[in-house]
């Protein structure tokens, strides 16, 4: 067992040759002294120091309170000549120092045994001290908004991360009701409502957060626990809530998905349907062609006839081109994983619809903040899906002045490829159906086209937005996740 090491610090002598009597006569081998008359001295290493108020150039609370910093980490024993005087000084002495002894009754088992107790006192606080530096730094280092509130749910403590998602400073959120984060609403009021009711435990629920006056807002997962704080009142032992504690998790992508996944299983639903019908109405349309090729040969097609004969014929070719149309659009094609350098295929796209482009009198530029970002999917789906988007924003243009503006970046750990357009732009309603199957606003298609870009995109774990106006144009924003 390796020896404790005591420093000594006291003006006499022959109180150092007494402390050594104390603890050499019976406990010689378990301790080392080292010993200086002042604090002015180097100050050797050691365990524990026995601080004589002798050797103090102030009275000991004063200097303790100024210059204990001297001595620390290690405990620090006040060797006193008297008594600490009244309640006040007793509880400053003993929140200054591990313990203290009366120098007068002092005994080689008394010092022995607050050695003992001040060493283990402090390998505790020092273990205590580590341990609220692990949890300090779990909390302001997490990677998910956390925060403490007090018990009228005002904010007295957060981390970085919620600070960034608010998009607040940290000067201007403490002290502020964590409530007006919540969107207004009747949401807010039942979660007020639930959280005064709460006694025990926590809750857990999807809460619609605010994050500026401009209405950016997103759905989050909130967490909440209580802390309580055991009290004595009129002699019965209660558990008062003085704080609570929480989490809250950004789950606006997660929404998205599911969002985009029903669409998905509605689209595939509705591409079955249409493919069924589709198959329905080209048989009795085939026996109508048949039909009438008979009717031809029996009336040899003259005068009326054969003007009513080639009225029919342009509608079943025009039925049956629509259904052909309908029939290809709606085709489920395998998924061909490869890995591939998305922006070369994209400038592949650009180059291709240049040309039409061109024809239409339309401006057509591209600009790429990245060379390169590779990913694994389907070449020749995304080439579909990219191509439908130059040809909505080609096929929107009614103004002399026609311009489509394309834009690659890096967004996170996703390829971010802008169309921006300054063509008819769409209202809100036209907005709410625009990935819809059989929406359009066009005279010509079936549309699908947008639908069926939705759904390459969804495939490639990807999302496609939409921001437009009507009368100024439309930008879609599409971005995919790439290789780290």
């Amino acid at each position: 067992m390796s020896k404790i090491s005591v420093l000594l610090i006291s003006p006499s002598e022959a109180f150092r040759s007494r402390v050594e009597e104390f603890l050499f006569d019976k406990w010689d081998t378990r301790y080392s002294i080292e010993f200086i008359q002042d604090l002015n001295e180097d100050i050797p290493e050691s365990d524990v120091a026995l601080l004589d108020t002798s050797a103090l150039p102030e009275q000991a609370i004063d200097f303790l309170a100024k210059s204990n910093f001297q001595l620390a980490p290690r405990p620090i024993i006040l060797l006193v000549n008297q008594e600490p005087e009244g309640e006040v000084e007793y509880r400053t002495v003993k929140s200054l120092t591990a313990d203290f002894l009366v120098k007068s009754r002092m005994t080689s088992s008394g010092l022995h045994n607050t050695i003992r107790y001040a060493l283990e006192t402090n390998n505790l606080k020092l273990e205590l001290e580590q341990q609220q530096k692990r949890y300090s730094s779990l909390f302001y280092n997490a990677i998910e908004p956390a925060f403490f509130l007090d018990h009228e749910f005002t904010i007295t403590g957060l981390n970085d991360a919620f600070l960034e998602v608010f998009k607040i400073s940290k000067r201007l959120a403490l002290g502020k009701e964590f409530f007006t984060f919540v969107k207004s609403g009747s949401s807010r009021k039942q979660l007020i409502s639930r959280l005064r009711e709460l006694k025990s435990g926590s809750i857990d629920q999807q809460v619609r957060f605010s994050i500026d006056e401009n209405g950016v807002e997103f759905l989050g997962r909130l967490k909440l626990s209580l802390i309580r704080e055991s009290v004595m009142h009129e002699g019965q032992l209660s558990n008062r809530i003085i704080a609570y504690h929480g989490t809250l998790i950004n789950i606006s992508h997660e929404e998205r998905l599911n969002a985009v996944r029903k669409k998905s299983e509605k689209i595939a639903m509705t591409y079955r349907l249409a493919r069924t019908m589709a198959h329905e109405i080209r048989n009795p349309l085939t026996n109508v062609n048949l039909a009438v090729d008979q009717l031809k040969e029996e009336t040899n097609a003259i005068g009326d006839f054969e003007m009513y004969f080639d009225i029919i014929e342009r509608c079943t070719k025009r039925i049956d081109g629509i259904l052909s149309q309908l029939l290809s659009s709606s085709e489920q094609q395998v998924f061909k994983r490869t890995n591939f350098d998305v922006i070369a295929l994209f400038k592949e796209v650009v180059k291709a619809i240049k040309d039409r482009s061109r024809l239409e009198g339309v401006e057509l530029t591209a600009q790429y903040a990245i060379t390169e970002a590779f990913l694994d999917g389907d070449v020749e789906k995304l080439r579909i899906a990219f191509t439908n988007l130059f040809t909505n924003a080609l096929e929107s243009m009614d103004k002399e002045s026609k311009i489509i503006q394309s834009r690659v970046s890096l967004d996170a750990n996703y390829v971010r490829i802008e169309v921006e357009d300054n063509g008819l732009g769409m209202d809100q309603q036209q907005l709410e159906s625009l990935f819809d199957p059989f929406f359009t606003s066009k005279s010509s298609g079936v549309g699908l086209g947008l639908t069926s870009t939705q759904t390459i995109i969804s495939e490639h774990q990807g999302e496609i937005e939409v921001e437009s106006e009507k009368g100024v144009g439309s930008t879609f924003s599409i971005y995919l996740p790439i290789d780290g």
